[in-house]
């Protein structure tokens, strides 16, 4: 059974919280302004769990494959891309061994997801692998270093949650992966994970205070 299989029913209520919506905002911005993906390019969401990035990917016009190895979590996201009568690819399969071709897609999309990978470096190259020459590889990290990645590596999420099974990244390691090749990198969410009230405002006065609990970093497929 994959890690998530058991997450998959409840996996979505953490964005009706408001501050699940919250660090789903400032992720989202961050991946996006990087990714700045145009219509109808072709994109992988690697990992792509329950649709959340590939259904806003494909209400702007993207042609749009996920891949998830939690069959459970693809049944989830071809349900929700059905009620919003949006065209998403959904393919249960294994992330580190991607069941296509090579320099197949424009682009790349792969969030909080690489952490939970068996071996976490052939699958980023397995994602480049599959992505266009000159084509865009955004990943989004939670760092290692950082009140949230203090939380998913304490010992109550490390023996209760899937963050058992979970090697976070710090910002060093981040840039040591295709290094001739890391374009941009985005920081965000200082807001620590007991703010009852988040908001810009008060995520402002965290930023000189706290390290970003999430990474967004940008790759260009060299020619």
């Amino acid at each position: 059974m994959a890690i998530f299989d058991t997450e998959a029913e409840i996996y979505d209520q953490w964005y009706g919280t408001p501050l699940g919506n919250f660090v789903d905002r400032l992720e989202k911005e961050a991946v996006f302004s990087l990714l700045n993906p145009s219509e109808g390019s072709s994109i992988i969401d690697v990992g792509c769990g329950t649709g959340n990035y590939s259904l806003e990917l494909a209400a702007l016009g993207c042609n749009v494959t996920g891949v998830d190895n939690s069959k459970k979590m693809i049944d989830i996201a071809i349900e929700k891309a059905r009620s919003r009568n949006l065209k998403v690819n959904f393919l249960f399969a294994d992330v580190s061994k991607l069941p296509f071709g090579d320099d197949l897609f424009d682009a790349a999309v792969c969030v909080a997801a690489v952490e939970f990978f068996d071996n976490w470096q052939k699958g980023i190259d397995e994602i480049f692998r599959v992505v266009k020459p000159d084509g865009k590889i955004v990943i989004g990290f939670i760092n290692k270093k950082s009140h949230w990645g203090e939380l998913y590596q304490s010992n109550y999420f490390k023996e209760n949650t899937v963050f058992k099974h979970a090697r976070l990244l710090g910002v060093d390691e981040i840039r040591s992966i295709h290094t001739g090749e890391l374009i941009d990198m985005k920081e965000t969410l200082c807001t620590t994970p007991d703010e009852n009230e988040p908001s810009i405002e008060k995520e402002k006065t965290y930023v000189n205070k706290n390290k970003p609990g999430f990474i967004a970093a940008l790759w260009q497929k060299k020619l």
